[in-house]
């Protein structure tokens, strides 16, 4: 069949949500499914996640790759990877990962080295774009919620290997063990993308326990003197001008 043909039953397939897959954790369901014409990507294929506990939320989003094969076969998304170097230029995605760049902590070469951590894992688009964009950065992602790892590795093609890592535990102390047994002045980048899961909180990013006084002197004693810590701010309700002040 033709390119056309194929994209023509790939959009009836996921007009309504594909479902892809379900991670819990407590209280808390990450839904996984495939779309076509999201909010991002306004003309093709993705692959979102949905919290249980946050109606109409995308928490991660991320481009599919369309097949080169035209085959019936291969009209099931659910067979696609996704695109490892495409992150959309609206979003704070972008604006996060630019930020690295954008200071100089880091060049933006191909061939550029250096040490990123990752709080917060999500679906680990961040962490795909950069193992994928700049193959020789050493990547450490920490999160708390052990149903990320599982949903990053089989829904989003995150890899492990000798330069990217997933770590479940909790940011916080994952810093403070680090810093007690010597380990200071490690990364070029720290990227803070720890949210809560539903409509509780006035500030759903970050996480009230990253903005503690005590955990952003480690932050500074983790990060090397030409590094960049990046945190991802999402307020809601009433308070927001208040805190985005703050």
């Amino acid at each position: 069949m033709s390119r056309e043909q194929f994209l023509d039953i790939v959009k009836d397939r996921i007009a309504s949500p594909a479902f892809r897959g379900e991670y819990c954790w407590k209280e808390t369901c990450f839904i996984v499914s495939d779309y076509w014409d999201t909010a991002e990507f306004s003309d093709g294929p993705a692959r979102v996640v949905k919290p249980n506990t946050l109606a109409n939320v995308i928490l991660v989003e991320a481009a599919l790759l369309i097949p080169t094969e035209y085959t019936l076969e291969n009209t099931d998304t659910s067979r696609w990877k996704v695109d490892k170097k495409f992150i959309p230029k609206i979003g704070y995605l972008f604006s996060m990962i630019s930020a690295i760049f954008a200071t100089q902590s880091l060049g933006m070469t191909e061939t550029v080295a250096g040490n990123i951590l990752f709080i917060g894992l999500g679906g680990g688009v961040m962490n795909n774009f950069v193992s994928a964009t700049f193959p020789n950065m050493n990547v450490t992602m920490v999160d708390i919620n052990p149903a990320t790892k599982p949903m990053a590795i089989e829904q989003f093609n995150v890899v492990e290997d000798k330069l990217s890592r997933i770590i479940i535990q909790d940011g916080v102390q994952f810093v403070k063990n680090q810093l007690a047994v010597g380990n200071d002045n490690i990364f070029d980048a720290i990227l803070i993308d720890a949210c809560y899961n539903d409509a509780k909180h006035d500030m759903l990013c970050p996480i009230e326990f990253f903005t503690e006084k005590a955990f952003i002197k480690n932050l500074k004693s983790f990060i090397r003197k030409s590094g960049i810590i990046v945190f991802n701010l999402l307020v809601i309700g009433h308070k927001k001008l208040k805190i985005e002040k703050e």
